[in-house]
């Protein structure tokens, strides 16, 4: 269910020493911050010069968004879940013991298939040597990642799509 409030919410991170130093100016002057930011985006539409000049000198430098460009968690290996012995797939070495997560995946295509069931799955942070697959996207922890290329052939096979 949506928000019933007429006005959608902005929402801003400060660093907290910023925040706090603010809280405290404010204080002292009987401003709540909410009133103030209010009264700034006003103003900013009435005296836009002056607001853009003031706010161009205490604009703090750009902040990364997202993940790091170039890195991406990646499903790289599976096997069939709750056999130690079981055989891997994909790229099972592609990290050592201890930089790659474990995850559990039920694989259930429509289809009969040699893979079909839980399955235990190894995924980590992946540089873009290493291609995704373009087609799938499964959640695992609940978090959605695709597999690599060689894993997404060996469960779905080779697609013949372009885009």
């Amino acid at each position: 269910m949506g928000s019933k409030h007429a006005d959608p919410a902005i929402t801003v991170r400060a660093p907290i020493e910023v925040q706090q130093a603010a809280k405290t100016v404010l204080r002292g002057h009987g401003i709540e911050m909410r009133d103030f930011v209010i009264a700034m985006l006003t103003a900013l539409t009435k005296e836009t010069d002056m607001v853009v000049k003031l706010a161009t000198r205490h604009q703090p430098p750009p902040k990364p968004r997202g993940r790091p460009v170039g890195q991406r968690d990646i499903i790289y290996a599976f096997r069939r879940s709750g056999d130690p012995n079981a055989a891997w797939y994909g790229q099972p070495d592609l990290f050592p013991l201890g930089e790659y997560r474990t995850g559990e995946m039920d694989f259930q295509p429509a289809n009969p298939h040699p893979f079909r069931g839980p399955l235990e799955i190894r995924y980590g942070p992946v540089s873009d040597e290493v291609p995704p697959s373009l087609y799938v996207y499964t959640t695992i922890g609940g978090r959605r990642m695709r597999p690599t290329a060689d894993v997404h052939e060996l469960l779905f096979g080779a697609s013949t799509e372009t885009f």
